[in-house]
């Protein structure tokens, strides 16, 4: 199981050209993602009735941790400046939208969808989609 990790980890260089990578390496992330997957087959099989395996060895495979600066960049945030900057130049029926986005950390695709043609519908659901017979396009 270390063997595989650290495959997944460090990736496997081309023997044939040094700028090449067979498998290049994988963030701390997705390494525990693919170890979780495993793991849960894995553990399934020891589950099982009968049992197909006595233990699960994922169990006690050391994953990289996630802060320990591989496999990503830091992450910046934008000053409060740079943020009037980039909404000052941004169109006017867009403006709030970032606002909401930089606020909550809310993603462009968790939004609902918006009216084509920039028809306001008279009615929200809910969840807060349009109650309309708009055709409506992803956001």
């Amino acid at each position: 199981m270390r063997t595989w990790v650290n495959t997944l980890q460090h990736g496997v260089a081309d023997p044939v050209n040094a700028k090449q990578w067979l498998r290049r390496p994988l963030a701390p992330k997705t390494i525990q993602n693919l170890h979780g997957i495993l793991f849960a087959i894995l553990q399934d099989a020891v589950e099982a009735d009968p049992p197909l395996r006595t233990s699960n060895p994922a169990a006690r495979t050391r994953l990289p941790r996630l802060d320990d600066g591989e496999g990503g960049d830091e992450m910046v945030f934008l000053t409060e400046q740079e943020f009037a900057l980039i909404r000052a130049c941004a169109k006017p029926d867009v403006r709030d939208m970032l606002t909401v986005f930089v606020g909550t950390g809310l993603r462009s695709s968790s939004t609902p969808p918006r009216v084509r043609g920039g028809v306001t519908p008279p009615s929200m659901t809910a969840a807060g989609f349009p109650r309309s017979t708009t055709r409506v396009a992803a956001a």
